[in-house]
């Protein structure tokens, strides 16, 4: 069987991308082990039954803007995660409960409490 000279042009450069390919694949891995990932902390504490479904919000600590950057709802022993950027940066965490709020803690993300760790907001009184 002869190959016409169009189609070994063709087979050489579907090679070609091959060969590519195979040599890149292991260097684009490499860059995206490198990139940074989102970070995460938990928050935990409990509430008396008395307060039924409060509402948890992550804020920035630096006052800017008011919307939250996330929310839960929550009622007694809770535990939350938060996915934050992966950079030390200061958090504040909320716990509101009809429209009142019963606590707040200043989160240093990096600092005081690590990727993955547990920020405790102790037994919330009403």
């Amino acid at each position: 069987m002869k190959l016409r000279a169009l189609d070994l042009f063709a087979l050489e450069i579907k090679l070609n991308a091959i060969r590519i390919v195979t040599l890149l694949l292991p260097l684009w891995a490499g860059c995206a082990s490198l990139m940074p990932s989102d970070g995460t902390f938990r928050v935990a504490g409990s509430l008396p039954k008395a307060a039924g479904v409060c509402d948890l919000l992550l804020m920035p600590a630096d006052g800017k803007g008011s919307t939250p950057l996330d929310t839960a709802k929550i009622e007694g022993k809770f535990e939350k995660t938060f996915v934050v950027p992966p950079s030390a940066a200061n958090y504040r965490v909320a716990v509101v409960c009809a429209s009142i709020v019963r606590k707040v803690i200043t989160v240093r993300y990096g600092i005081d409490v690590k990727p993955g760790q547990v920020a405790y907001l102790g037994d919330i009184a009403l």
